[in-house]
């Protein structure tokens, strides 16, 4: 069952790139003749944001909020 889920994971993670790679490309695609089409596009990029940064990820993976830097512990 556990690959079954991996199998799920890595699906949902290369569908989330594969929409992320199209939407990069029509937004440099696009003329942007008015100021609101600028704010179009930055929301579109905010909820892109949002969608790769709610894909599952592997527990060996570091999510962003994470400090993968510090490798000191609490010692009394």
């Amino acid at each position: 069952m556990n690959t079954l889920n991996q199998l799920k994971e890595s699906v949902a993670r290369l569908v989330v790139l594969v929409l992320v790679i199209e939407f990069v490309g029509v937004a440099l695609s696009l003329q942007y003749a008015q100021p609101l089409d600028l704010l179009y596009l930055a929301i579109g990029i905010l909820l892109v944001n949002g969608l790769y940064l709610t894909t599952p990820r592997r527990a060996s993976e570091p999510r962003a909020s994470e400090d993968v830097g510090d490798d000191r512990h609490d010692e009394p």
